[in-house]
C-alpha cells in the first residue's frame, strides 16, 4: 500500500513510532516489574499483569521494527516475518486480556461471581486464539512489509487483516462497552439505595480507573480500525489519520502505565521499597 505523504512526513512518523515504542517498553516494563516485586501476581491482579506483559512485548517489537530500520525490514524476509508474528501475537493477546479484565469485573460487580477457579479458561482463550491467528498467516506467507513495520498483508483487508484481528477487536470492543455501561448504571443505582449519611464510597468512583482503561483502548481500537477500513475502501488516508494509527500502536504500553502504573498503591509500594532498602543499607553500614 502506497501512502500519499512526503519524505519529511514519513520520517516524522518513523521518529514518533520509535520514540513512543521505547517509552512504552520502559513504562509497561515498570508495571510488570511492580506486579512481580510487590506480590500482585495472583488472581485477579494477574489479569492486569498478563495484559501488561502483552503490551510490553508488543512495545518490544515496535522497538525492533524501529531499530532495524525500514530498509532492512523490507528486504529481510525472515526478520520481517519474526517482527510481524510478534506484532500479531502480542497485539492480539493485549486485546484478549483487555476483554478478560472487563469480563472479570462484570461478573464480580453484576453477578458477584469469581472466575478464580476457572481462570485456566482465560489462559486457553487469551493465549490460544492469538497463537492460531498468528500461526495461520505464517503458514500461508501472509506476513509482509506494510509501511513502518511488517504485518499481515493488506492485499485483501476482509480476508486477511479483518479476519485475523479487526473482527475480534470490533466484537470485543462492542461487548466491553456494553458491559461497562451496564456496570456503571448498576453502580449508580445501588448507590442511590444507600443511606446518604454512610461513609460508603461511590461504586462508580471505584470503577473510574477501569472505565478510563476501557475508554482509552476503545479509542485506540476505533482509530486503528478506521484507518484500515479507509485503506480497504481504496481511499488515501490523511496524514493525521496515519499519525494517529502510529501513535495508537506504539503507545499501548504507555497507556497501560497511565492506567495501572500510576495507581497510589503501586507508587506507595515503590516508596516503601526504597525506604526499606535505604534503612537496610544504613543499618549494614553502622554494623560494619
Amino acid at each position: 500500500m502506497q501512502y500519499n505523504i512526503t519524505e519529511k512526513e514519513f520520517n516524522l512518523l518513523e521518529q514518533v513510532f520509535g520514540i513512543l515504542g521505547y517509552v512504552s517498553l520502559g513504562t509497561s516494563g515498570f508495571v510488570v516489574l511492580s506486579y512481580f516485586l510487590f506480590k500482585r501476581c495472583r488472581y485477579p491482579h494477574s489479569l492486569v499483569l498478563f495484559f501488561s506483559i502483552s503490551t510490553m512485548f508488543l512495545s518490544a517489537f515496535v522497538v525492533i521494527a524501529y531499530g532495524v530500520g525500514v530498509v532492512k525490514l523490507s528486504q529481510n524476509r525472515d526478520l520481517c516475518t519474526f517482527q510481524a508474528a510478534g506484532f500479531q501475537f502480542f497485539g492480539f493477546c493485549a486485546i484478549m486480556w483487555w476483554g478478560a479484565i472487563t469480563l472479570n469485573l462484570y461478573l464480580k460487580v453484576i453477578k458477584n461471581y469469581e472466575l478464580r477457579e476457572k481462570a485456566y479458561l482465560l489462559h486457553i482463550f487469551c493465549w490460544g486464539l492469538p497463537i492460531i491467528t498468528t500461526f495461520v498467516p505464517y503458514m500461508y506467507n501472509k506476513f509482509v512489509y506494510v509501511g513502518l513495520w511488517c504485518w499481515i498483508t493488506d492485499a485483501n483487508f476482509f480476508l486477511n487483516q479483518f479476519i485475523y484481528l479487526y473482527m475480534w477487536m470490533g466484537v470485543l470492543s462492542v461487548l466491553c462497552i456494553i458491559a461497562w455501561i451496564h456496570m456503571l448504571i448498576y453502580a449508580i443505582t445501588i448507590t442511590k439505595k444507600v443511606n446518604a449519611h454512610t461513609k460508603r464510597i461511590h461504586p462508580a468512583k471505584l470503577m473510574l480507573r477501569h472505565v478510563l482503561f476501557s475508554v482509552c483502548f476503545t479509542f485506540v481500537f476505533c482509530f486503528m480500525f478506521s484507518h484500515r477500513l479507509s485503506l480497504a475502501l481504496g481511499q488515501t488516508p490523511p496524514f493525521g489519520l496515519l499519525m494517529t494509527h502510529v501513535v495508537c500502536i506504539s503507545a499501548e504500553g504507555l497507556l497501560c502505565f497511565i492506567v495501572f502504573g500510576l495507581k497510589k498503591e503501586v507508587i506507595k509500594s515503590w516508596v516503601d521499597g526504597f525506604r526499606n532498602a535505604n534503612n537496610h543499607i544504613m543499618g549494614y553500614s553502622v554494623v560494619n
